[in-house]
C-alpha cells in the first residue's frame, strides 16, 4: 500500500473540496431560477451594463450549446477536440498527446462527479 504524506493528503482533500465547490457553482449557474443573480454578478465583476452582462451569460444558459458543465464534469472528447485545434494553430506539436495525459479524474470522482 502506498502511504501519503500529511501534506499530500491535505492537498488531495483541498482539491476534492475545490471540485465539490466548483460543481455546486455550476449547478447554481445552470439553474434558470438563478439567472438574474448570476447576471448581476457578471455585471458587477465586469463593470458592464445589465444588457451586456445578460448577453455575455446567454450562451451559458443554452443547454444545447453545452458550454457550462452541469456539475463540473469534464469531457475527454471535448479536451481531445481542443488539443486538435491547438495542433492546427501550431500551439501543440504533433503527434498530439492523448487528452487523458492532461486530465486526472480522481478528484472529480472523489467529489462524486461522473
Amino acid at each position: 500500500m502506498f502511504l501519503q504524506s500529511p501534506d499530500e493528503r491535505s492537498y488531495k482533500e483541498t482539491l476534492r473540496h475545490f471540485v465539490h465547490a466548483f460543481a455546486a457553482a455550476c449547478e447554481f449557474m445552470n439553474n434558470p431560477k438563478n439567472r438574474a443573480e448570476v447576471t448581476s454578478v457578471v455585471k458587477a465583476l465586469l463593470k458592464v451594463p445589465e444588457e451586456i452582462a445578460t448577453e455575455i451569460f446567454a450562451p451559458y444558459m443554452e443547454p444545447e450549446k453545452n458550454v457550462l458543465p452541469k456539475r463540473g464534469e469534464l469531457s475527454i472528447k471535448s479536451i481531445s477536440q481542443v488539443l486538435a485545434l491547438m495542433v492546427e494553430a501550431g500551439v501543440v506539436p504533433t503527434p498530439v498527446p492523448p487528452a487523458e495525459r492532461f486530465v486526472d479524474l480522481q478528484y472529480l470522482r472523489a467529489a462524486g462527479i461522473r
